[in-house]
């Protein structure tokens, strides 16, 4: 699954050069969302698969992912550089599901779908995130440089 701004083959080349994708094994329909946020400000930015958000200091992330499908006893994962953080239970109606982590050092974050069998059944391609050990916290999304 690609996620292009329009249903074209140069934004649909543009998404999957950029990231904008996850796979799945196709079986039963299901749309994974996964997203980022920087988790203070008022106003905060969202990344998506193949984004990086750039912050010049650690500090916290939001993950907000949702899992819309007929499967059922559906797990997923939040991986960080080779490494479980966490295991949710699956809302399979579209439900909005929320961790907040303490990013401390440059890392990558992508969410694997599982079934009870702990088939994987998704894969999306990963946040990543760049911490600058300096200055003022900012974020600014890969795809605006």
């Amino acid at each position: 699954y690609v996620a292009a701004k329009v249903l074209s083959q140069p934004a649909l080349l543009n998404a999957i050069r950029q990231g904008h994708a996850y796979l799945a094994d196709g079986v039963a329909p299901f749309v994974v969302n996964f997203q980022a946020e920087v988790a203070t400000g008022k106003r905060p930015s969202r990344w998506i698969a193949g984004d990086e958000i750039r912050l010049n200091a650690r500090g916290k992330i939001r993950f907000i992912f949702s899992v819309e499908g007929t499967r059922t006893d559906i797990t997923a994962s939040l991986i960080s550089n080779g490494q479980t953080i966490q295991d949710f239970p699956v809302k399979m109606d579209g439900e909005r599901q929320v961790i907040e982590i303490e990013c401390q050092r440059d890392s990558y974050f992508r969410l694997e779908v599982r079934d009870a069998a702990k088939a994987m059944i998704a894969l999306t391609n990963p946040i990543y995130v760049k911490i600058d050990s300096g200055g003022k916290r900012t974020a600014v999304p890969k795809r605006a440089r």
